[in-house]
């Protein structure tokens, strides 16, 4: 019988969640795994697989038959036939993995003014040099104009992940964090969401982030600087990154 682990060692060359439902294994719970998350990939990796399995059953019925005495000019004839039509049916063979991409959330994604905006003038007054440590600040705030758009069309190109920070000072800031994810872009980061003081300790290939804190300047791929001269705009981002995927 199929051990678990050789089973994420299969469905890790599956590119949808179909293909992980047919081996038994619940596609959101792909995370929980010790190996960590599949990791998407672009190309036919399931038609490669596929190719596989019936080539493995072509040696088979060869073998058997050879064995069999059915005559070894009957095995090479049926291996030949089915070798050629398992040519045929699969147009390419070439993938490559995903490129990880990794979004910071405030003045990012998130207009952090929008939420300062939003206050009372006895709030701003009581947190007047620390405005991230009032509570329930972050449920307040909008996205940044184009934001949405741009993860929609990054997604499709990049392996996606948020990677931010919330105060420490501030325990609602983690769970509004979610909240405003969950609120606006679930369908793209449901349980993609990391939380740390410490970017530069994940490994990925591009990070956008508007300052260089919590290891942000170490990150170990590229920096992509949001809101600077060179990426001023989510439009600058998209243009640069997508030609990168």
């Amino acid at each position: 019988m199929e051990t678990q682990k050789a089973k994420v060692l299969r469905a890790r060359l599956m590119d949808s969640p179909e293909d992980f439902r047919k081996l038994g294994i619940n596609p959101d719970k792909v995370e929980t795994w010790e190996d960590g998350p599949a990791r998407p990939v672009k190309g036919s990796l399931s038609k490669c697989g596929a190719f596989l399995c019936r080539s493995i059953f072509v040696a088979m019925n060869f073998f058997g038959n050879f064995a069999f005495g059915t005559g070894l000019l009957s095995g090479f004839l049926s291996l030949s036939f089915f070798g050629i039509v398992n040519l045929l049916s699969v147009n390419h063979l070439s993938f490559s993995v995903m490129k990880r991409l990794f979004f910071d959330m405030d003045n990012v994604l998130v207009d952090f003014s929008s939420g300062i905006a939003k206050l009372d003038e006895k709030t701003k007054s009581q947190y007047e040099d620390h405005l991230d440590d009032v509570p329930g600040i972050f449920s307040l705030m909008e996205p940044l104009p184009g934001a949405i758009e741009a993860v929609h069309l990054l997604k499709e190109k990049f392996d996606v992940y948020i990677l931010s920070t919330a105060p420490w000072d501030n325990p609602s800031a983690w769970a509004d964090k979610v909240s405003w994810v969950t609120k606006y872009l679930d369908d793209v980061f449901h349980k993609r969401l990391i939380l740390s003081h410490q970017k530069d300790f994940l490994i990925g290939d591009f990070l956008i982030d508007d300052r260089d804190k919590h290891g942000a300047e170490d990150f170990r791929g590229e920096w992509i600087h949001f809101g600077s001269e060179r990426f001023p705009t989510w439009k600058s981002v998209t243009d640069y990154l997508l030609p990168k995927a």
